[in-house]
């Protein structure tokens, strides 16, 4: 009877066994799973949290882009278009005048927001300077990148000015 006993249990701890090892495996499997799983959810979670964000910054730099275009409006507007620049030669011969000098002006090579410009203007030494002062202070963006004044003869001085005048590109 022991023997009988001894045949019918194990077969039943065999099986017994067996359930519990495939049950460990897929408890072990599942647990697998679910940690990858959960990393992926974490990670997914993490690129929508910084997505969220961006999408905040786009809303808000789209906002404060609205409340900037009047003085982005202004700014381009504040430099004279370069078809206004034809006057330029003029006005320097006005201002060398007002300042007791003369002047001769001549274009450059252009870029794409400037052109070159180099001027000789003739007169005392503080006439030259005034009109210096007077050029910086005018409607155009100039540019001054030297200047070399020479005494000519007494007090009359000769200075050779370089620099580049600004426009605006009608953006």
């Amino acid at each position: 009877m022991l023997r009988d006993l001894k045949n019918q249990l194990l077969p039943q701890i065999a099986i017994a066994v067996g359930v519990v090892v495939i049950i460990g495996l897929a408890i072990i499997f599942l647990g697998i799973y679910i940690r990858n799983a959960a990393a992926d959810t974490v990670s997914i979670k993490t690129e929508m949290s910084i997505r969220a964000r961006q999408l905040g910054d786009i809303l808000r730099l789209r906002e404060e882009a609205k409340l900037a275009e009047p003085g982005l409006i202004s700014l381009q507007n504040a430099l004279p278009q370069k078809d206004e620049l034809i006057s330029l030669p003029e006005q320097i011969a006005g201002l060398a005048a007002a300042n007791n000098a003369s002047a001769t002006f001549k274009f450059g090579n252009e870029a794409t927001d400037n052109i070159e410009f180099s001027m000789v203007v003739e007169g005392g030494y503080g006439s030259i300077v005034n009109f210096i002062h007077a050029i910086e202070n005018q409607v155009f963006f100039i540019n001054i990148s030297t200047v070399n004044i020479v005494n000519v003869s007494g007090g009359a001085y000769r200075a050779d000015i370089k620099g580049r005048v600004f426009f605006g590109n009608g953006q």
